[in-house]
């Protein structure tokens, strides 16, 4: 039985077994004199710890003979019992120990950078903190815009120059616009709240500093250059013309940026642990931030006088549509981690709810030089006029999903590597290229008249955020 046998143990390995034993023999004999094989066998089933169950049983057959034999069993459960309290004191600081030694194959080197070794005194110590650091390389998905930028080929007629669907007409810039790649980092610190590593917290930041990509077409290399619109006037598509022989020369150029933020401030608690893997309930507050811009300038000369407009007056006109997506939200997740040998594999999925609130900013411009006659300044551009030019703003719950897979390798004693992917899709966001609308009842600088187009649509769509992440994990 699982009591005799600890019993037996400590009276094998205590300090004081000996005399227990000694004093037994002693009691014993008193009730042996004529040390018969019955009382042997009883003396060696005593000395030998034996169920103190049969023990009882076997005095109960002998009482007459040995009815003394009750004190000595008394004295006994005594010594007994004071040594199982000692051995049971001695099995909790060993389970402990293993305790511990689990926890260390499951986050000795595990996502947070734990780990428990054994310092210089041969003691067991704990790791309660990490901090880590990450290169991402991430893609984010590119959003349509309208074609922005025609060339034809020379000798097209004025009325067809530049204008989509013309036989000569070629599109310059494509359609899905935004790098297919960028740079960012992710940095994090976090700690236990107890030495079993069952609770703790973690501060992560991930981010994809501002970076911008820039277009740049001139009437060196097209002699025809135009801006393509529909006119919803003339319910037909047109061109307003940045270069044409002998008429225009100038330039336009298309440039975008992209800013996104994430910061996030966590709770973990385990919620399920096996022999070599972990399961923690992660959950708190996340904010995320998605800021974009697309700017459309334009630069035309005139090479001959048309009508009232002299000979080098220059025009210049900006379209620009930033837009500004700001979440704040609880997140909640689970983060599995399975020892691999000397790594750690770990998988967290998650879901971010809540307000997201969406901002977008149309600004037009133009600006009319002659010379000798100085210069003019109108609001609006081409696509941003004072018909869709302004700030517009929405709030709205939405969800965020999001996944990480990370292996993580022990590289040294505080010092772990890593490497994953991770994933994030943003619903309901706006994106510069759907706030534009190529439909134009007038051209800059003239005012408004018909359907007064261009509008401004606010229209929303999702974001997938997804990529490579690799770094260094230090944990102390």
């Amino acid at each position: 039985m699982e009591f005799s046998g600890k019993m037996c143990r400590l009276l094998k390995n205590d300090v004081g077994g000996d005399t227990y034993r000694s004093k037994m023999r002693n009691t014993l004999s008193r009730f042996n004199p004529d040390d018969s094989p019955r009382h042997k066998g009883f003396a060696c089933k005593i000395h030998g710890a034996t169920s103190p169950t049969i023990a009882c049983a076997q005095v109960r057959q002998n009482r007459k003979e040995h009815s003394n034999l009750l004190t000595a069993l008394l004295a006994l459960f005594l010594i007994a019992g004071s040594a199982f309290g000692q051995q049971q004191q001695l099995q909790s600081d060993e389970d402990f120990s293993e305790r511990s030694t689990s926890q260390n194959e499951i986050s000795g080197s595990d996502q947070s950078g734990l780990s428990r070794v054994l310092s210089n005194d041969g003691k067991l110590t704990s790791r309660m903190f990490w901090v880590d650091a990450e290169y991402l390389l991430l893609s984010i998905d590119r959003y349509s815009i309208p074609s922005l930028v025609t060339s034809s080929s020379v000798g097209t007629p004025l009325s067809n120059a530049g204008v989509l669907n013309s036989p000569n007409t070629t599109s310059l810039l494509d359609t899905e616009y935004g790098k297919a790649s960028q740079s960012g980092f992710k940095f994090g610190v976090g700690g236990w709240l107890d030495r079993n590593h069952e609770s703790g917290f973690e501060v992560n930041y991930f981010g994809l500093p501002s970076q911008s990509e820039r277009h740049t077409f001139d009437s060196n290399q097209f002699s025809i250059l135009a801006r393509p619109v529909f006119d919803s006037t003339l319910g037909r598509e047109a061109a307003s013309l940045i270069s044409y022989p002998n008429g225009l020369r100038g330039n336009l150029s298309v440039s975008g940026s992209t800013d996104l933020q994430l910061v996030d401030a966590l709770f973990r608690e385990r919620w399920a642990k096996g022999p070599s893997s972990q399961v923690d309930v992660v959950f708190g507050y996340q904010y995320a931030g998605l800021h974009e811009k697309l700017s459309i300038d334009q630069f035309s000369q005139y090479l001959s006088g048309q009508g009232p407009i002299l000979v080098g007056t220059t025009k210049q006109i900006s379209d620009q549509f930033e837009t500004r997506n700001q979440f704040h939200g609880g997140v909640f997740g689970l983060d599995y981690r399975e020892r691999i040998g000397q790594s750690i594999f770990s998988i967290r999925p998650g879901l971010a709810f809540g307000m997201n609130e969406t901002k977008v900013d149309i600004r037009g411009n133009t600006t009319n030089t002659v010379p000798g006659g100085g210069s003019a300044n109108f609001a609006g551009g081409l696509l941003a006029q004072s018909t869709n030019i302004g700030s517009y703003s929405d709030r709205k719950m939405i969800v965020i999903p999001e996944l990480t897979v990370r292996l993580q390798t022990q590289l040294c004693s505080n010092w772990q590597i890593s490497v994953g992917y991770n994933l994030h899709y943003w619903s309901n966001a706006v994106r510069p290229g759907s706030q534009i609308d190529r439909m134009v009842s007038q051209y800059p600088p003239e005012t408004p008249v018909g359907d007064r187009h261009p509008l401004f649509p606010f229209q929303k769509e999702g974001v997938l955020i997804h990529g490579l992440q690799t770094g260094l994990v230090f944990s102390f």
